[in-house]
């Protein structure tokens, strides 16, 4: 694995975690939410406690019903990572 071979004494792997963002629009007038990448980053690095996140992989998923409702789910995945002290 990368980090523990090139800096072993700075970072230490926490495991695989996933974060998640979402967004939706009523009639193409009203938005709510943040679906973007750096809401799901944050959310995964949270969930895991962690300074960062490699090796991330990002799947977008949209839907829309008649232009009367869309919306929009941003996952991603990685190996979390958290520095020593």
């Amino acid at each position: 694995n990368g980090v523990n071979s090139a800096n072993p004494d700075r970072f230490a792997e926490t495991g695989m975690v996933e974060g998640v963002s979402n967004s939706g629009n009523i009639l193409g007038l009203f938005s709510f939410g943040d679906s973007g990448y750096r809401k799901a980053i944050d959310n995964a690095k949270t969930k895991a406690n962690a300074d960062g996140l490699i090796n991330c992989v990002c799947d977008i998923k949209t839907s829309s019903f008649l232009g009367i409702y869309a919306s929009s789910k941003t996952v991603v995945r990685g190996l979390a990572i958290k520095r020593k002290h």
